[in-house]
């Protein structure tokens, strides 16, 4: 009797078996090509392979395994979580908000993700991205030996304090 082994409508193996024998598939184990929602793992052949009592058609059957890609959030180049998603869904960061140290200069506060987070569709990186405000210093000038302020400002690191030459009420010094 005529058996055939098919594959997504490719003949795989074509071949004759006599009355009660069992048929056996001799080539390579059947492969689906994966897509970008799902991966497939042979599980065997439709009907279940038996004695033959007559001509058989027997298709691979595949386990659809659905697509995952790893989801990696980053933090001054250290991972803070990473993790697999299946395609479409839009991953979360889940853990404490990614902080940046003060320096002298700026004062650092979180700003989102670059890229911006959306939908999963392949391996992905997100980098932690930061808004910068300056560090604000308050000088104050007092009288050499007196008590009383002089002159009172706001400044960033690095800047030059110019203190007027005269004082509230306008005497010189």
């Amino acid at each position: 009797y005529g058996i055939l082994f098919m594959n997504d409508g490719d003949t795989l193996q074509s071949t004759k078996v006599g009355y009660g024998q069992t048929p056996k598939f001799t080539g390579n184990e059947p492969v689906r090509k994966a897509d970008t929602l799902f991966t497939y793992k042979f599980s065997g052949w439709t009907p279940e392979v038996t004695a033959v009592i007559g001509n058989q058609v027997y298709t691979a059957v595949f386990d659809t395994i659905e697509r995952r890609y790893t989801i990696t959030f980053v933090n001054n180049g250290d991972t803070l979580t990473s993790r697999d998603f299946v395609y479409g869904q839009t991953p979360e960061y889940v853990g404490q908000t990614p902080e940046k140290e003060a320096t002298a200069v700026f004062l650092y506060s979180f700003a989102g993700w670059e890229p911006k987070v959306g939908k999963v569709t392949a391996k992905q990186v997100y980098t932690a991205q930061f808004d910068s405000a300056y560090v604000n210093y308050i000088v104050k000038f007092t009288v050499i030996g007196g008590e009383n302020l002089y002159y009172s400002d706001t400044a960033h690191y690095g800047d030059t304090i110019i203190a007027p030459k005269t004082d509230s009420l306008g005497y010189e010094f």
